[in-house]
């Protein structure tokens, strides 16, 4: 796999539009507009013809609002991107689920802080905080190109799909945030939704005996309620296909 040094990746992630965005200077928090932007880059690095449309993320919603939009919290997670075979490391990263927008921050690569929406549609998959990310297909599926976490990677993957919605409440606070957890397994290239111990005895008959005796040996309760027995569950599971 290829690898490329991250600013090239700032060139790529860039929107190039005549329109003036709201970005700010880390030094002073002037307002800047995406042709300074562009000057500044093409003066460091010169132009690239390998540009890929990315936006500027706007942030979350802002006002009387309970929660946050992203995967795992509102804090800036170190990570990597893998766009056409070609890994970029050392990015900070927030994945927006309501959105469905992977934020890059530029930060710890520019002397000007501004955030860039990372094009889905060319993302062969990214890490954050060691987490695995890869495209979630589904027949049904239309719009957007959405992500999931890979928890195990084998011949059965165990994948988790989350999702947000914004709730009215009309409370203390006028919105939050209502997260849904989606678990599936990637088996011979067919996804099968995943329910708890029942769906593995169902798509592996022969091992039944085999991981109701794990189940009981390791205690492992409240499967579907806890994603990390299930992963103990599915990594225990990978063997014994193999030597089945």
């Amino acid at each position: 796999m290829k690898m490329m040094p991250v600013h090239i990746l700032l060139i790529m992630m860039l929107l190039l539009a005549p329109a003036t965005f709201r970005l700010y200077s880390q030094d002073n928090g002037n307002e800047v507009s995406s042709s300074h932007i562009r000057s500044i880059i093409d003066q460091a690095y010169g132009a690239d013809p390998r540009l890929v449309s990315g936006k500027v993320y706007r942030g979350a919603r802002q006002g009387s609002v309970a929660g946050h939009p992203y995967y795992f919290d509102e804090n800036w997670k170190t990570g990597y991107v893998i766009i056409d075979s070609i890994r970029f490391d050392s990015l900070l990263l927030k994945y927006d689920v309501l959105e469905n927008k992977l934020v890059l921050n530029t930060s710890n690569i520019s002397s000007s802080y501004f955030l860039l929406c990372i094009n889905m549609e060319k993302t062969d998959r990214f890490s954050i905080d060691g987490h695995d990310f890869i495209p979630f297909h589904r027949e049904k599926d239309e719009g957007d190109r959405r992500f999931c976490e890979a928890v195990v990677e084998g011949d059965i993957s165990y994948l988790i799909l989350k999702t947000k919605k914004l709730k009215v409440e009309g409370g203390v606070v006028d919105f939050s945030y209502k997260t849904y957890d989606n678990q599936f397994l990637l088996y011979n290239n067919e996804l099968t939704r995943l329910r708890g111990r029942r769906t593995l005895f169902r798509l592996f008959p022969d091992l039944i005996n085999n991981l109701k005796q794990f189940i009981r040996q390791e205690n492992l309760i409240q499967l579907r309620k806890s994603p990390e027995n299930m992963t103990r569950l599915i990594e225990y599971c990978n063997p014994l296909l193999n030597n089945s």
